[in-house]
Formats: C-alpha cells, sequence, structure tokens
C-alpha cells in the first residue's frame, strides 16, 4: 500500500478505470489524464439534468470509448454492477487486473458501494488505485440542510454498531457544513470522540473549516484534533487505523466521513482492514445539500493498493 505522487498519478497505467458521471467540472479529469492507458473505461451516471456542467460531462463521456454502468434507479445494486463489468472484463483476458477509480465526484453512498465493490472482487484484481483530484477552493456556505440521511453508508459498513452492550467512539472527518459536526457528536453522545481535521494549500480552506466546526473542536479539544493532509492518503489510513485501534479496545466505533472524499476511502479502507468491525456512516442533507461545482486544481494524489498482499487478503475476506 502506498501514496501516489501526482507525476506517478499522471503516469499511471491500468486495465480498468471507474469515474463518475456528474456535476462537477473535474468529473472527467482523471479520465483525461490516463486516457489511452486505461485498457477498459466505465462511468457511473450521476444524472444532474439542466445543470451546464453536468450536460458537458455527459456529452465528453458518450464521445468517449467509455461504457456507461446503468445504475439509475437501483442505486442500491451499484455494488453488483461495478463486480459482474470488473468480472467480465478480467475472464475475457483470463488475469486479475488492475482498476483504477476516480473517486473525487462520488457520492458518499457511492463510494461506500465502490468500496463494496473492490472488497467482492479480489479474485479479478490484483491491485487497485483510488485516485483523486484536489479542488480549488469554494467559498464555504453560510448555512446547510438539516441532516435527513442519518445511517450506515450501507449495509456492508454497518460494522458492530448494534453492538449495544459496548460504549460508542466517535471519528469525524470535518467538512465545512456549519455545525455538522457536532450534530454528529450530539447525535451519537460518544464516550469518546477524535476529529480529523484536513489541510490544504489554500489557507481560506483551512480558516473556512475551523470556523465552521467551532463548537466541536471545543467539545474535544485540542488532544482530540487531529490534522491530515489529504494529498497523502497512505498516511492518514494509518494514523486513522492507529486511532480506530485505540478506541476499539473499549467501545464501537463509528466513522463519519465529511470534507474531502479521500476521507471516505480512508474510512472504508480501515474498516475492510479490521474485518469491518467499524461502522461507516452517512451524515447527509440528501437532494437538499447544496450542489458546487467543484473545479479541479489538476493536482492528483491516489492511495495504491497490492492486492496480492496475503495480510490484506485474510482481513478483508474474514467477514465476506
Amino acid at each position: 500500500m502506498k501514496t501516489l505522487t501526482a507525476d506517478e498519478c499522471n503516469a499511471l497505467e491500468a486495465d480498468l478505470l471507474i469515474t463518475a458521471c456528474g456535476y462537477e467540472p473535474r468529473s472527467t479529469t482523471i479520465a483525461k489524464v490516463l486516457g489511452s492507458r486505461v485498457k477498459a473505461h466505465a462511468y457511473i451516471d450521476l444524472i444532474a439534468r439542466g445543470d451546464e456542467h453536468y450536460e458537458s460531462n455527459k456529452n465528453w463521456y458518450e464521445q468517449s470509448p467509455a461504457v456507461c454502468l446503468d445504475c439509475s434507479g437501483v442505486a442500491d445494486q451499484t455494488c453488483e454492477i461495478i463486480v459482474h463489468w470488473v468480472a467480465e472484463r478480467a475472464q475475457e483476458v483470463g488475469a486479475r487486473l488492475s482498476l483504477a477509480v476516480d473517486v473525487s465526484s462520488f457520492t458518499g453512498s457511492h463510494i461506500a458501494y465502490i468500496m463494496e465493490a473492490v472488497g467482492k472482487s479480489l479474485t479479478w484484481l490484483r491491485e487497485v488505485s483510488f485516485m483523486y483530484v484536489l479542488s480549488e477552493y469554494v467559498p464555504a456556505p453560510l448555512k446547510v440542510a438539516p441532516v435527513t440521511i442519518s445511517r450506515p453508508a450501507s449495509s456492508y459498513f454497518v460494522g458492530d454498531l448494534l453492538d449495544a452492550a459496548r460504549p460508542c467512539a466517535v471519528v469525524v472527518g470535518l467538512g465545512y457544513e456549519p455545525g455538522r459536526a457536532i450534530g454528529c457528536l450530539d447525535y451519537f453522545e460518544p464516550a469518546q470522540s477524535r476529529l480529523f481535521v484536513p489541510r490544504g494549500p489554500d489557507a481560506r480552506f483551512i480558516a473556512d473549516i475551523r470556523r465552521a466546526n467551532v463548537d466541536a473542536l471545543a467539545a474535544v479539544g485540542p488532544s482530540g484534533a487531529m490534522d491530515y493532509d489529504p494529498l497523502d492518503p497512505l498516511t492518514l489510513v494509518r494514523d486513522l487505523d492507529s486511532v480506530c485501534l485505540g478506541l476499539a479496545q473499549n467501545a464501537r466505533v463509528v466513522l463519519v466521513p465529511m470534507g474531502p472524499k479521500i476521507f471516505r476511502v480512508a474510512c472504508c479502507l480501515v474498516s475492510m482492514f479490521q474485518s469491518r468491525r467499524y461502522c461507516v456512516w452517512r451524515a447527509s442533507g440528501g437532494s437538499r445539500d447544496q450542489q458546487i461545482p467543484r473545479k479541479g486544481t489538476g493536482v492528483l494524489t491516489a492511495i495504491q493498493l497490492d492486492m496480492n498482499s496475503l495480510e490484506l487478503l485474510a482481513a478483508i475476506e474474514s467477514r465476506r
């Protein structure tokens, strides 16, 4: 397992690529960067008709060699649709394949389904790279929609949440939705809480994060918050895994990813590495959340997994 630098991402070759066709201008960035170095490309249509960025992305995908994995109306079948596509491609060539996934524009629930699909495709995959495009700075919203979806990200990531005999410990990745992190802490009333605070190259983003989460940061104190770099996902995964292992000695662990999409990937990976004992939670305003058309900076990162690792395979397969 390793972090890929921007240069390594720009030179990456992959047998398979999965991307999103959404309303963010960065939805096509990685597909364009990898181009002909990908042997088979599939996209999932996040349908946002009428949005100018979505229509532009849709037009680009329809003119590309990529195929659409039709998950419209059957979101809960996304995992099975991906597994089927991966298996067919592997059977065509009679070998295990390398897969790249651009997580930048996927929703939280889609990322959970994709991670589940990877966990169920071990027979067909030898290497997986979860790629991310850093977005340009966008000012934080002054207010956000109330949380209307509060549940595990998918049935695959319920974890040990139902073990009511043990207290709850919550780890929240901060985004810049005002009040949402403290709302999660109030909802769970955890025995222990930890916050992961993204840092980035733009000081305005860092200021927005801290301003939007002033109550949550005050609740946990300096010792309960840890900074992380979205462009170094390997260190993020290791730090998150270490924190969760400590909390799990005496509690059920719930991971609540907000902020950069790469943190959602890290939460799912850490749960999978520990036989999915940790619940990955979704707290969202659903369709009422503001849609922000994020543009990519062109700065790429990725976390790459060697699926031939015996320890990794044992951890993921132990609770399949």
